[in-house]
């Protein structure tokens, strides 16, 4: 029995908002993109993620997911990785995607 490589890509990203630099951190865009999994060359799974904030926060890529006000007035996030190394390759594969995205972007000005 052969095993199937299991793959996470973020496709078709969209960014909006003005980049701003503060002391520790650096606010990038607001991002949405389709996450799609893949084992060896099926897909398995698409999922639209909007309105991520994409930022540098000392000198780290991170990605903050949408988060909605509860009824105690705290902030949740609506979409959370449950584990670090899921959290470390969502991180990753938004990170792939937003250096192709302002490649291609530089590449067309």
């Amino acid at each position: 029995m052969s095993s199937s490589k299991i793959s996470i890509a973020f496709t078709d990203l969209k960014t909006r908002g003005t980049k701003v630099t503060r002391a520790t951190s650096t606010f990038l865009c607001y991002a949405d993109a389709t996450l799609v999994v893949s084992a060896g060359d099926t897909e398995v799974l698409q999922l639209r993620l909007r309105n991520m904030q994409l930022k540098v926060v000392n000198g780290n890529f991170r990605v903050d997911f949408h988060s909605e006000k509860g009824n105690d007035g705290k902030w949740y996030p609506t979409v959370f990785p449950k584990s670090k190394i899921s959290r470390t390759r969502l991180t990753a594969a938004i990170k792939r995607a937003y250096a192709q995205h302002i490649s291609a972007v530089s590449v067309a000005a």
